[in-house]
């Protein structure tokens, strides 16, 4: 198993790294999806929370041969809240089909695993 869809029924708020912000486009979104950027974030993500066991060891770098994006189709809403004055948030939907070296299998199980840890911002509200 090379490739794997990657389907975000609940908006994923993450930010792009300082260079590759753009005006308006701050977050990943069907026009950036940066797969090892993603890739080291879930890996220190499930750390955190403890799925990865914490060795000590450093974490794995991930690098464009690990991981790369072959199709994104994600769409960007904004949710309201706090009522008709309230504030709204931002994520992105759909799906990101990516290409996996078979040699990574903790970033093919990290993938997986992925979808009960949550990655990104403001997961209290259901992100991510």
């Amino acid at each position: 198993l090379n490739e794997v869809t990657l389907t975000f029924l609940s908006p994923l708020r993450l930010e792009r790294r300082g260079q590759s912000k753009q005006d308006h486009e701050s977050f990943f979104n069907g026009n950036s999806f940066e797969a090892t950027y993603f890739a080291g974030r879930l890996l220190r993500r499930m750390a955190t929370v403890g799925v990865l066991p914490r060795s000590g060891e450093p974490l794995p770098t991930v690098t464009p041969t690990d991981i790369e994006v072959v199709d994104n189709r994600l769409i960007w809403i904004d949710l309201a809240y706090g009522g008709p004055f309230g504030k709204s948030l931002g994520g992105a939907v759909g799906s990101v089909r990516l290409r996996v070296s078979a040699e990574n299998r903790l970033l093919l199980a990290a993938l997986v695993w992925g979808q009960w840890t949550r990655v990104g911002k403001n997961t209290s509200f259901g992100f991510g």
